[in-house]
């Protein structure tokens, strides 16, 4: 596990779960950073990695903050569509944000099934 950032300017630290694909090839990886904020702590890790791996995808699996009280629950609904085929999806993701929640859900989804369109049909917190 690598630790990244700066804990000068930093107020949490944030556990970043995620994926590298290109093709056929896969990397998964963990890494812990330094941020003021999750979407923050995304952007530091997944900048990273795709300059460490140049023309893989980042997929992002979850995050979680460290002090895990912080993460809620979020049930994600959404459809999966390309032309006239369509699949329907309901996930519950633990996450500090609703926002997180939804870009995990998208994010895992179109690297399950490329060249489909994330279509979000709901989200709630559920605890």
């Amino acid at each position: 596990m690598t630790i990244l950032g700066s804990a000068a300017w930093a107020d949490q630290r944030y556990i970043i779960r995620y994926e590298l694909r290109q093709g056929t090839k896969s990397v998964s990886n963990i890494k812990t950073v330094a941020a003021e904020t999750e979407r923050t702590a995304i952007e530091i890790v997944k900048g990273q990695a795709q300059s460490e791996r140049p023309g893989y995808t980042f997929v992002l699996k979850g995050s979680t903050a460290q002090q895990a009280s912080q993460n809620a629950a979020y049930r994600i609904r959404y459809e999966m569509r390309q032309g006239s085929q369509s699949a329907s999806y309901s996930k519950t993701i633990r996450a500090e944000t609703e926002r997180t929640a939804i870009e995990i859900a998208r994010s895992t989804a179109e690297s399950e099934r490329p060249g489909y369109t994330f279509i979000l049909k709901s989200s709630n917190r559920t605890d």
